[in-house]
């Protein structure tokens, strides 16, 4: 990143009590970004070539667009499907999740039942989605030096499982895109474009199927009720989300996501956390102490 386009950043980012506690949190592991779903105005936005500028395999925040892509395709969602997670069948829990159903698979991040989905889907279906979404390139923030995420079809069978679980090369977006994904969650079907001026919302795009989104929003609240998201649970509202653990290609160091919005009924903000180094229950409980931090601040002036 050029000189000129970190001091354009610098000068635009924001400020106040809240950002620097933002920036306290995440320290120098990663990044943070809290979005105003009012306005799609940022708050907080810590380290911006990370934030804007690089791109990085979604892990298994990618799990709820398989399932929304599965839904709209009319894929039936098994009741009872046996995750051994063996030594030749890999899941994200070692030893297996048992016996799971659609919500707890996604609750507990089951990588073989999203892999199972995607084999009954073509790879120019799971790359739809994303596209249509316009997650393939640049979300427009209103700063130079935005990088283009990529969404790609899968050239193979092994591609495309990996696809629908978030890793590898096919799918990687910047931190600001997953921010922009999870606000059309959280608003129950538009993505706002993020910016750093004042002014109305920006709608980036829309989520083109009402029925399947409106199965997978409050999943999103399981997961992190009781789901690998736990750690962003605060007592002052209901967060809604989704961790993600995505590999780092060529090595077994992972990074750490968590994308979410509260409060889940009346959404006012959207998080995305992520980190170089770690896991996405790590993101997750830093995501639940920014949401803390914001509404002791919300309910203080209040």
């Amino acid at each position: 990143m050029s000189g000129l386009i970190i001091l354009a950043l610098a000068a635009a980012l924001p400020e106040g009590a809240f950002a620097e506690r933002c920036a306290e949190l995440i320290g120098s592991r990663g990044a943070v970004a809290v979005m105003d779903l009012a306005t799609g105005r940022l708050l907080a936005a810590t380290d911006q070539e990370t934030l804007f500028a690089k791109h990085y395999p979604p892990g298994s925040v990618a799990k709820f667009l398989t399932g929304l892509v599965a839904i709209e395709k009319g894929i039936e969602l098994p009741d009872g499907f046996p995750c051994p997670g063996d030594e030749t069948l890999r899941c994200s829990l070692r030893g297996g999740h048992g016996i799971v159903d659609f919500s707890r698979a996604l609750s507990q991040s089951c990588n073989l039942y999203f892999q199972s989905l995607a084999k009954d889907l073509s790879a120019e279906d799971l790359a739809a989605l994303p596209r249509r979404l316009k997650l393939d390139g640049r979300v427009g923030v209103d700063l130079p030096g935005e990088a283009e995420s990529i969404v790609q079809t899968p050239s193979s069978d092994s591609a495309k499982l990996a696809f629908a679980i978030g890793q590898g090369y096919s799918i990687q977006l910047t931190p600001v895109a997953m921010l922009a994904l999870i606000s059309g969650i959280a608003t129950q079907g538009e993505l706002l474009r993020p910016r750093l001026s004042e002014g109305q919302p920006e709608v980036l795009s829309s989520f083109p199927n009402q029925k399947a989104l409106a199965k997978i929003r409050p999943l999103l609240r399981d997961v992190v009720r009781s789901g690998t998201g736990k750690h962003a649970d605060i007592t002052t509202v209901q967060v809604a989300g989704k961790t993600g653990s995505s590999t780092v290609l060529g090595n077994w160091v992972t990074h750490g996501w968590f994308v979410g919005f509260a409060s889940y009924e009346a959404p006012e903000i959207a998080v995305v956390v992520f980190l170089d180094r770690g896991e996405g229950k790590d993101a997750a409980h830093i995501a639940g102490l920014v949401f803390s931090d914001y509404f002791r601040r919300a309910y203080a002036e209040h």
